[in-house]
C-alpha cells in the first residue's frame, strides 16, 4: 500500500499521529474530514496537496468557531470559499446525493452533483449503490460492490 487516507468527523483530530505512524511505516498520509453541513448533509473532504490541508484546516477551524464546542457549524458556503486543493466525496450515506437517491429522487441529486461540480470542477467522486440490491446482497451473503454511475443531464456522467 503507497498510500492511507483519514477522515475525522468535523476535525483533524489525528492528524499528526496519523501523520507519523504512516511515514514512519513508509506510507504517504492523505488527510481528509466527513463535514457535517447545515445545508447539504454530510461532505467527505479529501486533501490533494498542502494546498488542500490548508484549505481543509480553515474550513474546520471557521466550523468551529461559528459554532459551539462540539456541534460546528459548517455550511457548504463555508466550503466554497475553501475549495482549494480539495476532492469531494458523495459516498457517505447520508451525504445529499445518496439522501437522495435513496428517496428514488434523481433529480435532487442531479441538482447536488451539479453543485458540487460548480464548486470543486472535476476533483469530485460519487460511488452510488442502488439500496434495495444492496440489501438484496447482504442478506444472500453475496458481496454488494458493484456502483451504478448518475447521469447529469445531457448524459454525461460527472467524475
Amino acid at each position: 500500500m503507497d498510500a492511507l487516507a483519514l477522515t475525522d468527523t468535523n476535525g483533524l483530530y489525528g492528524a499528526v499521529r496519523f501523520w507519523n505512524a504512516a511515514t514512519e511505516a513508509g506510507i504517504k498520509p492523505i488527510w481528509g474530514v466527513e463535514l457535517q453541513t447545515l445545508d447539504f448533509g454530510h461532505l467527505v473532504l479529501i486533501a490533494r496537496d498542502e494546498i488542500g490541508w490548508r484549505s481543509l484546516c480553515r474550513t474546520v477551524s471557521a466550523a468551529q468557531l461559528a459554532g459551539e464546542k462540539t456541534k460546528p457549524r459548517a455550511t457548504l458556503a463555508l466550503v466554497r470559499e475553501n475549495a482549494d486543493g480539495l476532492f469531494a466525496l458523495t459516498g457517505c450515506a447520508h451525504g445529499m446525493v445518496p439522501r437522495a437517491m435513496r428517496a428514488g429522487d434523481v433529480d435532487a441529486a442531479r441538482e447536488s452533483l451539479a453543485t458540487l461540480a460548480s464548486i470543486f470542477g472535476g476533483r469530485r467522486s460519487r460511488a452510488l449503490r442502488h439500496p434495495r440490491r444492496a440489501r438484496e446482497r447482504a442478506g444472500s451473503g453475496r458481496r454488494g460492490d458493484e456502483q451504478r454511475p448518475l447521469r447529469l443531464a445531457g448524459g454525461a456522467a460527472p467524475a
